[in-house]
């Protein structure tokens, strides 16, 4: 439970760290060296899981080819079902990460091999993760539904030439997310729509997209991921957001735009969080006491 601890933490901005599993709920370093198998997948499981949604595809990508299906075969519990898709996701997302990059290493023929290769690396083993899930889903499994529909739209946006395609399969993962509920996975899949659409000139749409990614995630309670998803693209998204709009996402003055610094964001995510000197002291006796 303590591995969990640090990831909401991480995920709330109540930790100097975003992929990080060290703070006062746990010790990273600890927990992957740990003689208990399960301690440290989990906590492999988590890292994963945070690199997923704060945008460390390659990470996550690595350390899924790492991890392979040994948590999904050796644990029990609710969160079992969950790693496929976080190994997938990072893997798509790194393999379109590493298609970026390669167009603009043409002048380097061994870069862009190395590349290459590991780019249908990614994608070779996401692809075998995405039959998992499907099977799942034709047995019946419901919950994975939003699952392969964000999978089916990442594999799509890889491999179709044709946008419009891609951008009906995005829309419809969104659909099947939020009929599902899952608050998170509604907002991952409205932004890798919209990181979709910032590739290909769809600036307006996407802008609309990163701003109900941006809502959602604060939502949720992610509030380091809000503020860093905000910043990375506050240009546009502000280009294209009437200050009516603005106003109605940021309530009680909840985060500001003219907040650029580390320091500025650090203090509006302990505001939006409602974190005291004193809570944090009751949590680390609390980590002490255990």
């Amino acid at each position: 439970i303590r591995v969990l601890w640090q990831s909401i933490l991480n995920l709330a901005g109540n930790s100097t760290k975003t992929t990080h599993l060290t703070g006062i709920a746990t010790n990273e370093e600890k927990c992957l060296s740990s003689q208990s198998p399960c301690i440290a997948l989990f906590m492999q499981f988590m890292k994963n899981f945070l690199c997923l949604y704060f945008g460390e595809y390659e990470l996550g990508a690595n350390l899924a080819l790492k991890r392979g299906d040994r948590f999904l075969k050796s644990s029990k519990g609710q969160f079992i079902g969950y790693d496929p898709f976080v190994r997938a996701s990072c893997l798509y997302a790194a393999a379109r990460a590493i298609t970026k990059r390669h167009d603009g290493m043409k002048a380097d023929c061994v870069a862009v091999a190395r590349r290459g290769k590991l780019r249908a690396l990614y994608l070779s083993h996401a692809e075998k993760i995405r039959s998992v899930v499907e099977a799942w889903v034709k047995g019946g499994a419901f919950n994975h539904i939003h699952q392969l529909s964000i999978m089916n739209a990442e594999f799509a946006a890889l491999t179709n030439k044709n946008k419009g395609q891609v951008a009906e399969l995005y829309k419809h993962a969104i659909i099947e997310a939020t009929r599902s509920g899952f608050k998170h996975n509604i907002a991952l899949a409205e932004e890798r729509y919209a990181d979709f659409l910032f590739d290909f000139g769809g600036a307006h749409e996407a802008s609309m997209h990163c701003r109900s990614a941006i809502q959602l995630y604060k939502e949720w309670g992610a509030y380091r991921k809000m503020e860093s998803l905000r910043k990375k693209h506050k240009a546009i998204v502000d280009k294209y957001t009437s200050s009516s709009f603005i106003a109605f996402m940021r309530p009680s003055g909840e985060y500001s735009d003219d907040s650029d610094s580390d320091e500025d964001t650090d203090e509006s995510v302990k505001k939006d969080t409602k974190v005291s000197g004193k809570d944090l002291k009751v949590d680390q006796a609390w980590a002490d006491a255990s």
